[in-house]
């Protein structure tokens, strides 16, 4: 494999980058209806704002980069001159990373023109030490990377585990400040994690050597806390690695004067962590090489931007490394699927309250999320029986924002099961239909509980129609004298009406806090049953009653035994709403 020039590489590394960036939006060209701004606080949690922090802002929807503005000394910001539409607001600062505590925004950074935005901040950690060989002689400009394998709370981290690198210097001596707590293992040895760069260390194709002088499989954790510093030495082996070669076909004829080639990535099983990935470069014949590979069980997939917003992919390979390189892997690009519809506002005349936005259209997301692909032999789940989805993209997520027509898609997914989100323009919005099909008005239960199917092919034609005069209910949970709340706690909504019994946009939960309050948006008019449950802690935010039949019927049950009844008119805020716990609703 030969090596490449240092300006060819960067062209390479800059036409992934734009793939990355625009992987999961829809590319539609925004209107410019008008100009507004978001202004905010940035803010940590010990007080001590540094004085390069930088907020940045980016169109959600649009292919375009993200605008930024530097946090004034009293931690206030303002950005101004954007077009009405949804922007994802986040911050920055070396040596920081954001908090992340429940106490925090859960509507995942997305804001609107004319919000007020508080941001925060936390010290992240610090993972230091020194790489000496067996004469404890440091070994210089050698590659440390350290991957995390658990979040703060224990949990193994899913799909593609991030890792920070960093080169030791004349003394063998390397620090990655800026960590997110959790565990870690540390390795030294090896290309880059991105091979792109090919740096041509002298240790680029040695095996990793794992702290404090081990294999993978018996490498050290290290548990690290916010704003903690800790040491981890590495003595270092210098074994050889293996080499995986092969060779990329599908990729377009060139267009234009720049090739993007194709980047291929290395993945490894066990820990479901990217190794390393690199080019597969044009003027090379699309062929790539990695090197420096320990033994071990790994996923090798290909994908290509093309340069026209879509991106090719190929179907990932498993391969068994074991005491001798591996050489010929063909891996094809194939154009992947995407799921494109479009937005209808539905007029409401009997509802009279509402005032509508122009802008409600481009104030609209439309998010898929792919859920986990089910064991082979659980009979529960419409999952294919062998997922050929990247590890990398096994729990992928999409976005997109509606044009001025009403339409959007998501483009560059891989075949699985994908649950829709709709996040309304405002509250006076409520989700009125989801249909696939010519009758758009037509409520597809299977969309909502089952979800979309994507296998090869794309899925087009999917309608979501949204009703004006949405209801809302704020209010808390008592506990009777000398009980108390049992926590987790969840707050569910049930329609009373017999006729809506099959209506699964008529059911809706959310999480109690910790002083009983509970919030319920974007609810459609009418008779509902209400009571509180406790739930699984581990239970994540949404839905998920839409998606579980039997706890539909459980709670329909229990509801209607409590007799807890409530009707919501049109645009109606109930503000103060009390609800008395009952220990019958125990599982």
């Amino acid at each position: 494999m030969r090596r490449y020039t240092k300006h060819f590489l960067i062209a390479v590394m800059m036409a992934h980058g734009c793939a990355l960036a625009i992987q999961a939006q829809s590319e539609q060209t925004k209107p410019n209806v008008a100009t507004g701004v978001i202004s905010g606080r940035v803010a940590t949690t010990s007080g001590d704002l540094p004085p390069n922090t930088i907020v940045f802002v980016s169109t959600l929807g649009v292919a375009a980069p993200p605008r930024s503005a530097l946090v004034n000394s009293d931690g206030t910001f303002k950005i101004d001159g954007l077009n009405v539409g949804l922007y994802r607001v986040w911050t920055n600062a070396p040596g920081y990373i954001t908090d992340t505590s429940p106490s925090t925004s859960d509507n995942r950074g997305i804001y609107r023109t004319g919000d007020s935005v508080d941001l925060k901040l936390r010290r992240g950690g610090v993972v230091t030490g020194t790489v000496l060989n067996s004469n404890n002689a440091p070994v210089v400009n050698v590659n440390v990377r350290a991957f995390r394998i658990k979040d703060e709370n224990g949990k193994s981290s899913e799909g593609n585990t991030l890792a920070r690198e960093r080169l030791t210097d004349d003394r063998g001596f390397y620090r990655m400040y800026g960590l997110a707590p959790g565990t870690y293992v540390v390795s030294a040895g090896g290309g880059s994690r991105y091979a792109m760069t090919m740096r041509g260390g002298a240790y680029d194709t040695d095996a990793p050597t794992y702290a404090p002088s081990s294999t993978r499989d018996t490498a050290s954790e290290v548990s690290l806390r916010g704003g903690e510093e800790v040491t981890v030495d590495i003595q270092y082996r210098g074994e050889q690695g293996h080499a995986i070669s092969g060779s990329v076909s599908g990729v377009p004829a060139q267009q234009g004067l720049i090739s993007y080639g194709a980047t291929v990535t290395l993945i490894d099983v066990k820990s479901r962590s990217m190794f390393t990935e690199t080019s597969a470069p044009m003027n090379n014949n699309y062929a790539f090489a990695f090197y420096g590979i320990p033994d071990g069980e790994y996923e090798i997939a290909a994908q290509q931007y093309t340069g026209a917003r879509d991106i090719l992919g190929s179907e990932p390979k498993r391969i068994k490394l074991q005491g001798a390189d591996i050489a010929g892997i063909s891996l094809t690009l194939t154009t992947m699927p995407a799921i494109s519809g479009r937005v209808v506002l539905e007029k409401t005349p009997a509802a009279d309250c509402v005032k509508r936005r122009e802008s409600a259209i481009a104030e609209t997301l439309i998010a898929i999320r792919r859920q986990k692909a089910a064991k082979p032999n659980d009979p529960k789940s419409a999952a294919p029986a062998v997922d050929q989805t990247p590890l990398q993209f096994a729990e992928q997520s999409a976005e997109a924002v509606p044009d001025d027509k009403g339409e959007f898609a998501m483009r560059n997914l891989h075949a699985g099961i994908y649950r829709l989100n709709v996040q309304m323009p405002s509250a006076a919005w409520y989700l009125r239909s989801i249909a696939l099909g010519a009758d758009v008005r037509a409520l597809d239960p299977s969309l909502i509980s089952e979800g979309i199917t994507l296998k090869n092919q794309s899925v087009s034609g999917l309608t979501v129609t949204l009703s004006e005069g949405a209801a809302g209910l704020r209010g808390r949970v008592t506990a009777g004298e000398g009980q108390r709340l049992p926590a987790p706690l969840m707050i569910y909504l049930v329609p009373a009406e017999k006729e809506n019994a099959n209506n699964l946009l008529r059911f809706f939960e959310a999480r109690v806090t910790s002083d009983g309050r509970f919030t319920l948006s974007n609810l459609p008019p009418g008779d509902y049953l209400i009571l509180a449950k406790p739930a699984d802690d581990d239970r994540p935010a949404g839905n998920l009653i839409r998606e579980d039949a039997a706890l539909r019927t459980n709670l329909i049950r229990q509801a209607e035994n409590l007799k807890q009844k409530m009707s919501l008119k049109p645009c109606e805020r109930v503000e103060d709403y009390e609800l008395a716990y009952s220990p019958a609703t125990k599982p």
